[in-house]
């Protein structure tokens, strides 16, 4: 059997100090000098009995039941946006076709946005935001270079600030808030796969400004389904969450999965590119309660 926890040693130790001040109001200078060898009248033996199976209960208890569920995925998704360097890649795959997502990269305060199959930077390539200065690829390859993120105008600067969000991981509670009936099983590759339900009604109606591309999903996904999202995410053996995964009116699953965390190469400015004007935008108003739930 293990060792038996400290609380639970406790518990035994204030339990025989209660036995034996139970035999002194009983026989009073008779006190017992030896907690294993003295005599128990009928009552207090009734009385310990009791409480040596509420002993037995509780030491079953405490050596059997697992880790919260709960408490398990909220500390793999928290050491994930821990992670000082690592990669972002966003699919959606419907009847047997997949298609990629913008892949959001990071390494330091400096990160990189580049498009997928269908991506939401529009006629852009890339963006880049490296030692405060803000890059933007366009269409033909070049390069534009702005002081600022706050500089790049209100086209761009929501990608920025979708960037930002998707870095610092801000799922770890509100993502974990919405789900029910979280459960975790282990694989035989030494992953654990976490599975729950989130319900439609449980949503906000539209997206908040420093929610991130999870809860962004979860939002658009609750307000167009009726059926509640099915939700999966992988931990790897290492401890970080390796994909997200949610499924709507069980056919179409959008994933959001994590790669070279600790690994991703340090990002650095374009080789060249040309100076840009500064156009005014600011970054909308950031949540004063938990977002996205």
């Amino acid at each position: 059997m293990n060792e038996i926890p400290d609380e639970l040693r406790l518990f035994r130790s204030q339990l025989l100090d209660a036995i034996d001040r139970d035999l002194t109001r009983r026989n009073p200078g008779s006190r017992p000098t030896n907690r294993r060898s003295f005599r128990l009248g009928v009552p207090t033996l009734a009385a310990v009995a009791a409480a040596s199976a509420a002993f037995a209960i509780a030491l079953t208890l405490t050596a059997a039941s697992p880790p919260s569920a709960y408490a398990a995925a909220k500390q793999a998704l928290a050491a994930t946006a821990a992670a000082t360097s690592g990669t972002i890649t966003g699919t959606v795959t419907t009847n047997g076709s997949s298609y990629a997502l913008d892949t959001t990269q990071w390494n330091g305060d400096a990160i990189e946005v580049t498009r997928g199959d269908q991506s939401e930077l529009g006629p852009n390539q890339a963006l880049r935001l490296v030692d405060g200065s803000a890059y933007v690829q366009q269409s033909d390859g070049t390069w534009l270079r702005f002081a600022s993120e706050s500089g790049v105008g209100p086209k761009v600067g929501p990608m920025f600030e979708l960037a930002h969000n998707n870095v610092e991981g801000n799922t770890a509670s509100q993502i974990l808030s919405l789900a029910t009936g979280l459960t975790q099983t282990s694989q035989p590759d030494g992953s654990t796969l976490y599975t729950g339900t989130i319900p439609s009604s449980t949503s906000d109606s539209g997206n908040r400004a420093n929610d991130d591309s999870i809860l962004r999903l979860i939002t658009n996904l609750s307000n167009d389904n009726t059926d509640a999202l099915q939700l999966q995410m992988t931990v790897d053996s290492d401890g970080f969450v390796h994909q997200v995964s949610l499924t709507a009116n069980n056919s179409t699953t959008w994933s959001i999965t994590y790669g070279k965390l600790g690994s991703t190469p340090p990002i650095t400015p374009p080789a060249t590119s040309t100076p840009t004007p500064p156009v005014v935008w600011s970054p909308g108003t950031a949540c004063t309660a938990p977002c996205g739930g």
